[in-house]
């Protein structure tokens, strides 16, 4: 005869609780303790693999005859670190593939600009610009040149070849002015 004044006890979740997981996933841990092939148990103790994705190929992997179940289990994980290879790679794609862009547009719209006096003041006068937003705007044109000075240096000193030969801007130029004027 059971005692009324004993209560219930959880113990999945007395066990949850005192190891800091939830319930659903100290149950998760459980099934995979108790059905799992060897392979997926030594995943998940070396952080190859989450407790969700073990517990899903553990019950993929169920209805695999034994025999055949610790095979499956390595190709399924196998699969699952190329899937994770390749989320990488993507990962790093998008980043470099951002980053060409950002420059790409910087490029685009820098050389868009016909820097004149006129064309400065049409800009500062139209967007209504106070004398602290104008010297904030000089001081930020010095950062950016600074910027593109320095993508030219990684240009000439890292990336181009060393034995790189600039073209012959002088051809046509009677004397040295002419070649300055027209860079």
């Amino acid at each position: 005869m059971s005692n009324p004044d004993l209560a219930k006890v959880d113990t999945r979740q007395e066990l949850a609780e005192s190891v800091g997981l939830g319930r659903s996933t100290m149950s998760k841990v459980m099934q995979i303790d108790e059905n799992a092939p060897e392979a997926i148990k030594r995943a998940l103790d070396k952080k190859e693999l989450s407790v969700n994705r073990g517990y899903e190929l553990t019950k993929r992997l169920e209805n695999v005859p034994e025999v055949e179940r610790e095979q499956a289990a390595a190709e399924a994980l196998e699969y699952e670190k190329a899937k994770k290879m390749l989320a990488k790679k993507n990962e790093e794609i998008d980043r470099r593939s951002k980053i060409a862009n950002l420059y790409c547009k910087a490029f685009e719209k820098a050389i868009l600009l016909e820097t004149t006096e006129e064309n400065v003041r049409i800009w500062t006068d139209c967007c209504r610009m106070r004398d602290n937003e104008i010297f904030d705007s000089a001081k930020e044109a010095e950062e950016i040149a600074a910027t593109f000075t320095k993508i030219a240096k990684i240009i000439r000193e890292k990336i181009l070849p060393a034995d790189y030969q600039e073209p012959d801007f002088g051809a046509g130029f009677e004397n040295e002015a002419d070649i300055n004027c027209a860079v």
